[in-house]
């Protein structure tokens, strides 16, 4: 523009697919939470050693494995190239990184610490990797025992109860109904037991 001596009146981000990749942010996650906090803090350790923040996510940009999130750092370093700051290229790509990455980055960079906020980061979602790990494990049985009802519901109502009214049939009897809360109680009882212990 300099060379041709003009000037820029507005300029214009392109950003394609941006929904799209949002939306499939929500139903799957590009990288887990581990994954990233072991990204943030390789990359407080390159920049406290001196490593500039270009060549550090030039090295870090294969680290996960997702090719969703392999694009969108070379778009970052791309965007780094063009000018635009570490946060603000981010903040471009935003539906594929973590929602306080592209914060903090843009919080160290105004105070000279991005260093510092990375690897805060990087013990905060670590944290949370630890919660979610430990919240599945413990409702694991829980759901165990909700699908096992459930398949002995089944199994009962298909294979136990039309004996039951062949039995009552040959002796030219009327079986009694059963109601669904007939069923339901025991198998709730035996949920909240086993749940309790």
């Amino acid at each position: 523009i300099k060379q041709n001596k003009g000037t820029p009146v507005a300029i214009e981000r392109h950003k394609e697919h941006e929904s799209a990749l949002r939306l499939l942010h929500v139903l799957f996650s590009f990288a887990n939470l581990r994954e990233w906090a072991v990204w943030c803090t390789s990359l407080s350790r390159l920049l406290t050693a001196g490593i500039p923040i270009l060549q550090a996510v030039g090295l870090l940009s294969h680290q996960i494995r997702s090719p969703v999130v392999a694009r969108a750092f070379d778009a970052v370093t791309e965007d780094i190239l063009a000018g635009s700051s570490f946060s603000g290229a981010l903040k471009n790509h935003g539906a594929v990184f973590p929602t306080l990455l592209p914060l903090l980055a843009e919080a160290g960079e105004h105070s000279g610490k991005l260093e510092v906020m990375m690897a805060e980061l990087g013990a905060y979602l670590e944290q949370r990797a630890a919660f979610r790990h430990r919240l599945r494990n413990a409702l694991a049985y829980p759901l165990v025992l909700v699908l096992g009802g459930m398949a002995a519901t089944g199994i009962f109502g298909l294979f136990v109860l039309p004996r039951i009214d062949h039995f009552y049939a040959t002796l030219s009897l009327n079986r009694p109904p059963l109601s669904l809360h007939a069923l339901a109680w025991p198998a709730l009882c035996v949920f909240i037991c086993g749940a309790w212990y």
